[in-house]
């Protein structure tokens, strides 16, 4: 099963706290460290740039618990409607209203926290993870927003055992089945993003190819396992995964232009230029190219 949405919020909490969002998070975690995904290209000259988006809606808030594709969340559209207009509060009734009604959404105290990750306000999103944890202890959600905000800043040993925490809670957690897929794939991201940071190749490979097996579909699993096959010096195989997040996601950088700016970063500029010269002669027509 595809699972979508791997954690956007994470790209606001990021956000929220000050730091910039990890390469494309579709990159889930990213590691900070050498094994980077190259930076994407700018803008082509005279273009627009992109608009930022509006991350209070419905799925943003609910997603990754719910479908959305067969039921309405009234209650969850009031109350972003509610905090967007300066009524926290306000929106916290509603919130609870709609949990009563729809059990399977995520505990309150969490979803307001997301709301003020949104908003961009870290204090009152730590305040509401922190009540997360006390009022929901078994829910792995709150540590995994933790342990993503606890990475963005370089705490990566707090990463690291916020991350197992959740890894264990994981396990025994039967409350949502959708919401249990999306945490099993946040935490292997999230382990093998600290193993990436350390450089400790050889234990993040076997969690990116777990985090591959449960999500063939996802672009970033397979760019995470091509940069750290390559770190693995296996060049070639670390191609294959490109090209597969390619297939998956036509937008993203040319398969031998991530392998030459990989290349680069090592120093090894004549096979640097021998990708870059094959990713033109295969795409010269792409402005990222």
């Amino acid at each position: 099963m595809a699972i979508r949405n791997v954690s956007l919020v994470k790209i606001w909490l990021l956000t929220a706290f000050g730091f910039a969002a990890a390469p494309s998070f579709a990159m889930a975690q990213a590691p900070a460290a050498t094994g980077n995904p190259p930076a994407s290209a700018p803008a082509a000259a005279g273009q627009p740039a992109a608009q930022p988006q509006d991350p209070f809606t419905v799925e943003n808030l609910i997603g990754d618990a719910v479908s959305l594709s067969n039921q309405q969340y009234p209650e969850v559209d009031q109350a972003i409607k509610r905090f967007k207009n300066s009524d926290p509060a306000g929106a916290r009734e509603y919130l609870e209203q709609a949990k009563q009604k729809y059990p399977k959404l995520p505990p309150v105290e969490l979803m307001m926290a997301k709301l003020w990750v949104f908003a961009r306000n870290g204090e009152q999103a730590r305040l509401a993870l922190e009540q997360t944890v006390a009022k929901h202890p078994n829910d792995p959600e709150a540590y995994l927003l933790l342990a993503d905000l606890a990475f963005a800043e370089g705490r990566t040993t707090e990463a690291h055992a916020l991350f197992e925490k959740a890894q264990g809670l994981v396990g025994s957690f039967n409350e949502n089945p959708k919401r249990k897929n999306n945490f099993d794939v946040r935490v292997l991201a999230g382990l093998a993003a600290v193993h990436e940071r350390r450089q400790q190749w050889d234990k993040a490979i076997p969690l990116l190819t777990k985090w591959v097996e449960l999500d063939p579909d996802s672009a970033a699993a397979h760019s995470r396992m091509g940069i750290t096959l390559f770190q693995m010096d296996k060049p070639q195989e670390a191609l294959a995964e490109f090209k597969k997040a390619r297939q998956l996601r036509p937008d993203s950088s040319h398969p031998y232009v991530m392998l030459g700016q990989l290349f680069t970063q090592k120093g090894q500029i004549d096979k640097a230029r021998i990708a870059f010269e094959q990713a033109y002669k295969e795409d010269a027509k792409s402005e990222a190219t």
